[in-house]
């Protein structure tokens, strides 16, 4: 099999991230109803694409994840909107090429941080890469359901 690459996502492949996605937040065990109510929230468009900052990581032919970055020069610090691992490739290193990969960008682009909500769920693998909880973020989908407010530190 050849080597994983990192690229930036095509605008036609947003049916295919978006349910990548969909699958991946599914992996956690969240019903219908859950899921349902975070439709809007769990779509990709091919404006969104088009916009920059969303990558795939690509297992020969299978998009395996993929990541979508927003640089806020206001806040002096890259976004980190997206961060998913089609659950057939979770528990492969892949999700930790992804954040490498998301952190290499940011210090290329001279941020010195990166920031994020993360999926309850996901918060292990965040502490373990180095994020830090900063608070908490009240989910605007589903009242009194609590988001990590993560942040990482980038280094000089």
């Amino acid at each position: 099999m050849s080597d994983p690459i990192i690229r930036p996502a095509y605008p036609d492949e947003d049916t295919a991230i978006t349910a990548l996605m969909r699958r991946s937040q599914q992996h956690w065990g969240y019903d219908e109803a859950f899921m349902t109510a975070h439709a809007e929230s769990l779509l990709i468009t091919s404006e969104d694409i088009e916009e920059g900052g969303l990558f795939v990581l690509m297992v020969g032919e299978s998009m395996a994840g993929f990541v979508n970055l927003e640089a806020s020069a206001e806040l002096e610090v890259m976004v980190l909107n997206d961060l998913f691992v089609d659950p057939p490739f979770i528990g492969q290193g892949y999700g930790r090429r992804l954040w490498d990969f998301a952190c290499e960008v940011a210090r290329k682009r001279s941020f010195r941080a990166m920031i994020f909500e993360s999926e309850p769920n996901a918060i292990g693998f965040y502490l373990h890469l180095g994020g830090v909880q900063t608070g908490d973020a009240q989910s605007t989908i589903i009242p009194g359901r609590v988001l990590p407010a993560m942040r990482y530190d980038l280094g000089s």
